[in-house]
């Protein structure tokens, strides 16, 4: 259960044994510059395939496809243990995951824009992200609750881009969020994104 203070810590995790079911892992922990580090795993996996990370503002992100099975530092580096195989890893060091491509999402919350009211009618956005070599970012949104829709933009050049992207036709609802997704092996850094709309009353 997490302790809902200012702090928030993991008081307690509870491990229950089914009869006949599959033996999961052993979840572990550590605290790693001001984020804390939770490995399980998932129903049906007999080995760690999740991390949960905790940081200091109380926001959660998922790490996939490091299956940790222990973690440790040495000077000021974190190192996993793999659960599943003879690797250690070393986080934050390289681009890609024992030369997979590391894919990063973000997600937002839900949004109305301060006027829960109205349908927003979407026109077109901006985001600001570092350029790479090559590659595509992904934009998804979801209106209402509804199935994510995608929207395609080419992020290759360097420095600092801020690249236009437009909504289909009749775009609209009274919530909004959004997820960005790539899986081109670099380290993908967002630094603003930007939403233009019109607000109806009609259904």
């Amino acid at each position: 259960s997490l302790n809902n203070t200012a702090s928030a810590r993991i008081d307690n995790i509870k491990f229950t044994w089914i009869e006949g079911g599959v033996n999961p892992g052993i979840g572990c922990g550590i605290n790693y510059k001001d984020r804390y580090f939770i490995s399980y795993s998932e129903e049906g996996s007999t080995y760690n395939n999740r991390i949960l990370v905790l940081d200091k503002n109380g926001s959660w992100s998922k790490l996939v496809g490091i299956n940790a099975g222990c973690f440790t530092m040495f000077r000021d580096t974190l190192y996993i243990g793999d659960s599943n195989d003879d690797k250690i890893w070393v986080y934050e060091s390289g681009y890609n995951y024992g030369g997979n491509a590391i894919e990063s999402i973000l997600e937002t919350k839900e949004y109305d824009f301060g006027a829960p009211q109205y349908y927003k009618v979407l026109r077109q956005g901006y985001i600001s992200c570092e350029g790479c070599s090559s590659g595509i970012l992904y934009i998804y949104y979801a209106l209402d609750g509804g199935l994510w829709q995608s929207l395609a933009i080419d992020i290759a050049g360097s420095g600092v881009l801020n690249k236009k992207f437009v909504f289909p036709g009749g775009v609209k609802g009274k919530k909004i969020k959004f997820k960005i997704q790539d899986n081109i092996g670099a380290r993908t850094i967002i630094y603003n994104l930007v939403c233009e709309y019109l607000l109806t009353r009609e259904d």
